[in-house]
């Protein structure tokens, strides 16, 4: 197979060009039989002390000359004979045409060409023919050298194949004319290049400064970006307003980007890190959300984050409501101590009513701060009140124990573990028997254990609860009554207990069914 010859290094000595015709050919003369550089083959016909005469009757034409030179191995020996054949390339096309074994110049002068553009800092071409565990082969004028991986690039090369067969510029590293060994370095030229582009962008480069770049690298944290010699990096949260989960989801290598520079700082080797956002060039979606969505409105929207504080549903590409989770999951009670002790969940229900990612909801919206970039929401009143409906089944009038779940200065929020294992109830200030000004605080306490009754449950399954008509029921029954009865009989209903005594067994009872 013939093999095209490489273009020669890009060095201060180029190779020497073929010799030109010993003398000009008459007017008359009939046109040369070859063309330089054509590949002939032929006998040795007759060796002289410094030529070999080549047979090329097949071409019309009875000898060509090589110089013995070129037929001698690194000791100088001959390593040929009268009668074997041998291939040449014509280097003159005179009436003997004069032959060479190659085109490419002798493998001395090339090492030693490499070895000026070594010392000068200069850059010499090779083409990659091949890639290896280590790196790339280049093929330079001739000569095999060595790239290895982490000086193909300035970063690490991901795709070394797409370098194959292409020709590059490089720098001489490592040079020894005894073993061959040739060392380049990709990235030393690309990082000089880079040096001299960065010369002028070190000047318009500041904070705020937007520039046109290429997407070079993706990795699970961001993308490089390159804008201009310069390349900087695309924070994953920058990318876009919405949030993504890999970059790959957003961009792909080779794209063209418009970045706006966060801010510029050195590292520990005095390399330039900079910080771009591409989203910083869109439009905020947030300056549309006062148009587009309104407190009370109901929309549909999907959940792309569970937390453990509430449910982040996404309304708008780049908008994101808070779903909180008292919204869906109240407060967990504490399990019975049997339960404890065999590590089992009493209510392995409550996860199912978890909103779960990717999950379509409809939601209503609770609160817009577009200055904090907040949205609260809540479920809508419909479902809200079928949730409450199945959660239990409270009848108004019945007395159970209550646990103190929360203290506001409006009442208490009180746990009713009797009718299921996340129902509650509201003891408003007014139903609690206390005076108008008393401070809650200092009249309850967190985890307290307390009778009250159901004394309304409305359309949407809330419980409102009151311990004034358990005391107004026992202080009526406890007052004097005609003259000459027992006092404690009065102030006892049938049974032998009063009615506070006879609230915590109905309490008390309710929990055993509710257990059953």
């Amino acid at each position: 197979m013939d093999s095209q010859p490489l273009p020669p290094a890009e060095t201060g000595s180029a190779p020497q060009p073929p010799p030109e015709p010993s003398a000009p050919l008459p007017a008359d003369a009939p046109a040369p039989r070859f063309a330089i550089g054509q590949r002939v083959w032929g006998p040795i016909l007759r060796l002289s002390e410094t030529q070999a005469i080549i047979g090329l009757s097949e071409h019309g034409v009875e000898e060509g000359v090589l110089e013995l030179i070129h037929l001698r191995d690194e000791f100088g020996n001959l390593s040929v004979s009268e009668g074997d054949e041998v291939q040449a390339y014509v280097v003159d096309n005179g009436p003997t045409p004069a032959l060479a074994p190659t085109l490419l110049p002798p493998a001395h002068e090339v090492m030693h060409r490499l070895d000026e553009a070594r010392e000068a800092g200069r850059p010499v071409r090779g083409r990659v023919v091949a890639i290896n565990r280590g790196g790339l082969e280049v093929d330079v004028e001739g000569r095999r050298a060595f790239c290895p991986y982490s000086q193909i690039e300035i970063g690490r090369c991901e795709n070394p194949e797409i370098h194959l067969n292409h020709i590059l510029d490089f720098m001489v590293t490592e040079l020894d004319a005894g073993k061959r060994r040739i060392v380049l370095s990709r990235r030393a030229v690309l990082e000089r290049e880079r040096q001299e582009k960065m010369g002028d962008l070190r000047g318009r480069i500041r904070e705020g400064a937007e520039f046109d770049g290429v997407v070079m690298r993706l990795q699970p944290f961001g993308a490089f970006v390159d804008i201009g010699g310069l390349e900087g990096l695309v924070h994953i949260s920058e990318i876009a307003h919405e949030r993504i989960a890999d970059p790959q989801d957003a961009l792909r290598v080779g794209e063209k980007v418009r970045v706006r520079v966060l801010g510029v700082a050195q590292d520990k080797t005095g390399r330039d890190r900079v910080r771009l956002s591409i989203k910083a060039t869109l439009e905020d979606p947030w300056v549309k959300v006062p148009e587009q969505f309104h407190e009370g409105d109901v929309i549909h929207g999907q959940v792309v984050r569970v937390t453990e504080f509430g449910a982040f549903v996404k309304l708008y590409p780049g908008v994101e409501g808070l779903l909180h989770v008292s919204q869906y999951r109240p407060r967990r009670p504490a399990a019975p101590a049997a339960d404890a002790e065999a590590g089992t969940d009493p209510s392995p229900a409550l996860e199912e009513r978890e909103p779960q990612v990717g999950q379509e909801i409809f939601v209503r919206i609770g609160r817009i701060d577009v200055p904090r970039k907040r949205i609260s929401l809540v479920l809508r009143d419909e479902e809200r009140a079928e949730r409450r409906r199945g959660e239990h089944d409270a009848v108004v009038g019945e007395v159970v124990e209550g646990v103190v779940r929360t203290i506001k200065p409006y009442g208490v929020f009180v746990d009713l573990p009797s009718l299921g294992p996340w129902v509650s109830g509201l003891l408003p200030g007014a139903e609690t028997g206390l005076a108008r000004e008393v401070v809650m605080a200092r009249h309850f306490k967190i985890g307290e254990r307390l009778p009250v009754e159901i004394i309304e449950v409305d359309e949407q399954g809330r419980i409102r609860l009151s311990q004034r008509t358990i005391r107004e029921r026992e202080e009526k029954a406890s007052a004097p009554a005609a003259a000459g009865e027992d006092l404690a009989a009065r102030a006892a209903p049938p049974g032998g207990f009063n009615l506070m005594a006879e609230a915590f067994k109905r309490a008390e009872n309710g929990g055993r069914k509710a257990e059953r």
